[in-house]
């Protein structure tokens, strides 16, 4: 998929995603940013994957630097109404960088309905987690998330966007168990594999 660039996938109704290079993307997103408005202001991981995960963990971390990037554009059947990108940071972790919609296509679930789409295709590449950053008061992109399951994994003050929160999915169901046990919702689970006081 990463070699092609020429995936097209069903996401709600007549809006569909385009996979597309990053030159094209950039063209696409000085075509339509006028029309929308842009923000300007220990465990024991590595027991918690499974065998097929760490083959895949070990072949992102082979690609060096050519580091995995997702661009999508969003069509409503021939019309371009937005797009979604980001890139691999570090070994295992994707950033989603910045998702936007035409103003008359916001609102009706179709980013809601990206969010499990850019997911499957970055679970298929062996990313452990996604993440990405929002203002703390960007509702409508915190709330798909949250229902996604993405979870608050921090905040921080950005001098260019203001106080940001950082959202984080894990695909591993025992990392999930294993913040759930960190953040305060659950007690210890049996299954964590737990490195002990002298790590």
């Amino acid at each position: 998929m990463t070699d092609q660039y020429n995936s097209t996938f069903h996401i709600k109704g007549p809006y569909q995603a385009r996979e597309v290079i990053t030159e094209d993307l950039f063209t696409s997103f000085e075509q339509l940013k006028g029309s929308i408005t842009l923000e300007a202001y220990a465990l024991d991981i590595e027991g918690l994957l499974s065998l097929h995960e760490r083959k895949q963990r070990d072949r992102l971390r082979d690609r060096g630097r050519q580091l995995f990037r997702l661009n999508l554009l969003i069509y409503c059947e021939e019309q371009l109404v937005g797009w979604s990108f980001g890139k691999q940071k570090g070994v295992d972790t994707f950033l989603m960088i910045n998702s936007a919609l035409l103003p008359e296509h916001q609102g009706n679930g179709v980013y809601s309905a990206l969010l499990p789409l850019m997911l499957t295709l970055l679970k298929n590449e062996g990313f452990q987690e996604v993440r990405s950053n929002h203002r703390a008061t960007n509702n409508r992109v915190l709330i798909p998330k949250l229902r996604a399951g993405f979870v608050i994994t921090g905040t921080h003050l950005n001098d260019m966007f203001g106080f940001m929160v950082q959202l984080t999915y894990y695909f591993n169901k025992k990392r999930r168990e294993a913040f759930a046990f960190r953040e305060g919702s659950r007690p210890p689970h049996d299954l964590l594999p737990y490195l002990g006081p002298n790590f």
